[in-house]
């Protein structure tokens, strides 16, 4: 099928289902990467690079030469030395294997080298023994989640236990620090309204489970294929999160200039616990000695109950 146009951001050029007007929508993948924790990831592609530039005397003097303003420039730099370092290799691997059982499972007779024999028929057999049936009219198709202006393509729908999932196949050597951002994922296509293809337009999606989404996982070269049931339903409620954290990342007026006596002093009382009261109120704790008055006090600091002392 034909993909669809992207923008420089990559997000999918697709047309409004109501209006026919063009716009971009966000990635589904985008948005669930508003929550992720990529620092494990970061530190890796920086281990990566540095081994990358180590081995590659050329990028190295290329990186020497270039100002650090130039950051495009640098950018390209890193990438090289990335897959220099064989950083891109699990992942090249990874897509060529989901690529074969694409064709495998729309009856296309790949022809599978016989590295890749063994991992092909494990995905088979795993899915036969489980009573997973696929369909071809529904792989690797485009769909849109109108409610947060997000497309994505997911792998496969799926019928199990005479219900159709959304199914996801998955060539990571280890999902575990991934699930979060798989279940929103997940989520946001089997919320999706629409299947889109090029020249057809918008057909609507098949009624799909919102509680649970399969993931197939598939590492190439083991030969090993691993069913995982993923809750969606909670990977919806985090998809929420993830918007807002989104619209929270626009916000303009978190700062402004300093401007001297510009706001109202607080000039509230408190009780012992920091809650304001009424300045006629009055109890034997909140006076000073010899005096009728209310002391003024401050709130509670955040570090708790403990009072700071001079050193």
């Amino acid at each position: 099928m034909t993909d669809p146009r992207h923008d420089r951001w990559g997000r999918y050029i697709l047309p409004d289902p109501t209006t026919g007007q063009e716009h971009p929508w966000t990635r589904a993948t985008t948005l669930a990467n508003s929550i992720a924790d990529t620092y494990g990831l970061t530190a890796w592609k920086m281990r990566m690079v540095a081994k990358g530039i180590a081995s590659r005397p050329d990028l190295l003097a290329l990186a020497a030469a270039t100002a650090v303003e130039d950051k495009k420039k640098l950018d390209g730099i890193a990438s090289e030395a990335l897959d220099a370092a064989g950083g891109s290799v699990g992942a090249n691997l990874g897509t060529a294997l989901h690529s074969f059982t694409e064709h495998f499972d729309r009856g296309e007779a790949p022809e599978i080298p016989e590295l890749w024999q063994g991992d092909v028929d494990a995905y088979d057999l795993t899915l036969l023994a489980a009573g997973i049936e696929r369909f071809p009219d529904w792989i690797e198709r485009v769909v849109i989640c109108e409610q947060f202006a997000v497309a994505g393509t997911l792998d496969r729908i799926v019928r199990v236990d005479g219900g159709f999932h959304v199914a996801d196949v998955k060539t990571g050597a280890d999902l575990s620090y991934g699930w979060g951002e798989i279940a929103v994922q997940l989520a946001l296509y089997a919320h999706a309204e629409w299947m889109w293809e090029a020249g057809v337009g918008y057909t609507a999606m098949p009624p799909l489970r919102h509680d649970r989404a399969l993931v197939i996982h598939l590492p190439p070269r083991k030969a090993r294929c691993d069913l995982y049931w993923v809750d969606i339903a909670a990977g919806w409620e985090a998809a929420q999160m993830c918007a807002g954290v989104r619209e929270w990342r626009k916000r303009k007026d978190l700062a402004r200039p300093f401007e001297a006596g510009a706001d109202q002093v607080d000039h509230r009382f408190y009780d012992k616990f920091g809650n304001p009261v009424e300045e006629e109120q009055s109890s034997p704790a909140a006076e000073t000695e010899g005096e009728g008055e209310p002391l003024r006090l401050t709130p509670p600091s955040p570090a708790g109950d403990q009072e700071a002392v001079g050193v």
